[in-house]
């Protein structure tokens, strides 16, 4: 069943700054979800990023 999901973290972005980041992102678990959310945060340009939580917002049906 897939589920979207919230990931919640932090990163440090490209002026060297902590800043506070979240995805959601749809999937089945909270393992791909959070790879999910990581590729996301590498695209946009974060590094040295820590997720803290993967939250379930909505069960979906895949009918």
């Amino acid at each position: 069943m897939v589920k979207i999901f919230r990931v919640t973290g932090y990163a440090v972005n490209r002026r060297g700054h902590t800043v506070g980041i979240q995805y959601d992102v749809i999937a089945e678990s909270a393992e791909p979800a959070t790879d999910g959310a990581l590729h996301s945060a590498i695209a946009e340009g974060y590094c040295l990023i820590r997720f803290t939580s993967a939250v379930v917002l909505v069960e979906a049906d895949n009918a």
